[in-house]
């Protein structure tokens, strides 16, 4: 059987106190790996389980056979420094006598151990910037209902509990190897009962919270199309193409020739958790490598009617849209503000109906708002 190990194997003390425990129960230890520890069943009886704390990694055959002339018998590595033996016998001297030569290779064991959560912890501030910050930061999300389409409010709370599990076992850790510092080793009076009940119990919210993010991250991987099939045709797009919506405006060229001079002119089907959808991209160079224009149009089945009307309004007020009106659509914003380069300007056509939402991008030399008409439904 397997059995998950209450205390870190630094923790000597109650660790030999817990197998002592295990081994009156009827349950003797034969290997380990990591964190849990394999059992085997036999009858009840008193066994001595000693942790053997090792000046140098791995495993010395001398060192086995010395403890072996002395009674006592290995069982299975916890750590490359930590042994395990028993001993049925009372009358055998025990395995450490001494607190000091214990505690001074134990001690050089715990200092690597703080060593390393403080460098744990400071890996912390770039993983709390650069996962769940920056791409906030530097995406293109305007709010609440738009992380909520794109998947990353899914995303959000599951990189969270990874930071809150991260950070609580670096704290326990930290602490956990100060008090085993400050310990006499040889006096085992750290383990109870309660004290095993209170750390499986912040075993099993650690691993409830794993899951949980699991089952977030299992959300947002849903919010992203992964259809094989997902491009088709532009030309067998059901909305209004650049052509249609400025007919003067020249057509986008076929993919050849120098890469300035190609085209992004595709249609595909889009779509997540919450909602289904059908995209255009078209974007058409000059000769000169200069976008002439740049039109983005996404057609978007919204699940539930107060989310598509939250994302409306959301992008609206973020980009200091105006309600305009275009014939069949309860409601309607067109936004305008400047490109990155400051030379041209954005603008952005919103039409909602119940859950129903078309949002169109452009950027180019034509007017968007003479041409709503083109859009009425």
């Amino acid at each position: 059987m397997l059995k998950l190990m209450p205390y870190e194997p630094y923790e000597i003390d109650a660790l030999e106190s817990w197998l002592d425990e295990q081994a009156r129960k009827g349950c003797f230890l034969s290997q380990s790996h990591g964190k849990w520890l394999q059992f085997y069943r036999d009858a009840p009886r008193p066994l001595r389980c000693r942790i053997d704390v090792k000046p140098d990694p791995g495993y010395r055959e001398d060192r086995v056979a010395a403890f072996r002339d002395m009674g006592w018998e290995y069982v299975c590595e916890l750590s490359p420094q930590l042994d395990v033996y028993t001993c049925g016998d009372p009358s055998v001297p025990d395995l450490n006598t001494d607190e000091d030569t214990l505690h001074s290779v134990l001690d050089g064991l715990l200092r690597k151990k703080q060593t390393a959560n403080v460098v744990a912890a400071l890996l912390l501030v770039p993983y709390v910037y650069f996962v769940p910050v920056l791409p906030v930061l530097r995406s293109h999300y305007t709010g609440l209902y738009d992380m909520l389409l794109g998947g990353y409010i899914f995303l959000l709370p599951a990189l969270l509990l990874v930071l809150v599990c991260w950070l609580t076992a670096l704290i326990r850790g930290f602490l956990d190897a100060r008090n085993a510092r400050r310990r006499l080793m040889l006096h085992r009076t750290y383990h109870t009962e309660k004290r095993v009940k209170r750390r499986q119990l912040w075993a099993a919210l650690s691993l409830l919270a794993l899951a949980a993010a699991l089952c977030c991250l299992f959300a947002a991987s849903r919010s992203y199309s992964s259809s094989t099939d997902r491009y088709f045709d532009p030309a067998d797009y059901p909305g209004p193409t650049v052509t249609q919506v400025f007919p003067d405006q020249l057509p986008p060229l076929p993919e050849s020739g120098p890469y300035y001079l190609r085209v992004h002119d595709f249609a595909f089907r889009s779509g997540g958790l919450v909602y289904d959808g059908l995209s255009l991209r078209q974007l058409r160079f000059q000769d000169d490598g200069q976008s002439l224009y740049v039109y983005d149009m996404d057609q978007m089945d919204i699940s539930f009617p107060w989310l598509a009307e939250g994302y409306v309004r959301e992008q609206a007020e973020a980009r200091n849209g105006h309600s305009v009106t275009v014939s069949g659509w309860p409601a309607a914003y067109l936004c305008r503000w400047p490109t990155e380069d400051g030379t041209d300007e954005y603008q952005q056509l919103l039409l909602l109906d119940g859950h129903t939402v078309w949002n169109v991008l452009y950027a180019g030399p034509d007017d968007l708002s003479a041409a709503l008409g083109v859009f009425a439904k």
